[in-house]
């Protein structure tokens, strides 16, 4: 993940409502966030993927994008788990069963001031969203040491697991989340009411996913 957890997660209010997250539900979506993400990946830590492979991911997933006046500054990816497209189990095959049904990965946020809350706002926005419209609660992800810092602000715990991502440096840490937390936790440090983070998602959904019936935090206050 390339996000940049450097900046401040304390900015004025206006900042927010600027605010859109999308769930690309169109190719064309899909390939601005696509080409968001790439650019992203390239510019900071010179990674580049396979246009083919993350075609096929981003088919198979539902990818979030943030966007601030219109602008993309941020953008997610939640895939099946396990999955033969599977980021994770690409790169650590041998994991135990932790239940979890989905991953997070290709997580980018645009180099600003306000990186550190772009990352989080598509991380808590996304999983409202996967909430609504999806069975899905439980994720895994692996990142970078410096990343534990936004995941651990929304409930996800450090498995002790690591891996080594072929081109990238550094043993990246395996993690495990729930939706749910993210979305609770996420807001209270974000400090928005659930009614500014349900104005801040478009709810619309291409093919929706039938979904059990799971309780969900009230006003979305996740």
């Amino acid at each position: 993940m390339a996000a940049d957890v450097s900046g401040s997660l304390d900015v004025p209010g206006s900042l927010t409502g600027g605010i859109q997250l999308l769930c690309c539900n169109s190719e064309s979506e899909r390939q601005l966030a696509r080409g968001f993400r790439n650019e992203v990946f390239l510019n900071r830590r010179s990674v580049m993927f396979s246009d083919a492979l993350e075609c096929r991911r981003d088919a198979e997933s539902h990818v979030m994008l943030l966007l601030y006046d219109g602008t993309p500054v941020a953008t997610a990816r939640s895939q099946p788990y396990p999955s033969d497209v599977s980021d994770v189990l690409g790169v650590s095959r041998d994991l135990p069963d932790w239940g979890a049904d989905s991953e997070v990965g290709r997580m980018a946020a645009v180099r600003s001031p306000w990186s550190a809350r772009y990352s989080l706002m598509v991380l808590v926005l996304g999983s409202m969203w996967l909430l609504e419209h999806t069975s899905h609660r439980r994720y895994v992800a692996y990142c970078l040491p410096k990343m534990l810092r936004i995941f651990r602000l929304i409930g996800a715990e450090d498995t002790g697991e690591t891996c080594v991502v072929p081109g990238r440096t550094g043993r990246h840490s395996i993690i495990l989340g729930s939706y749910e937390d993210c979305a609770r936790l996420g807001m209270a440090h974000l400090g928005m009411s659930g009614a500014e983070a349900r104005s801040a998602v478009r709810w619309q959904v291409a093919n929706p996913q039938p979904r059990e019936d799971h309780a969900i935090i009230s006003g979305h206050g996740q």
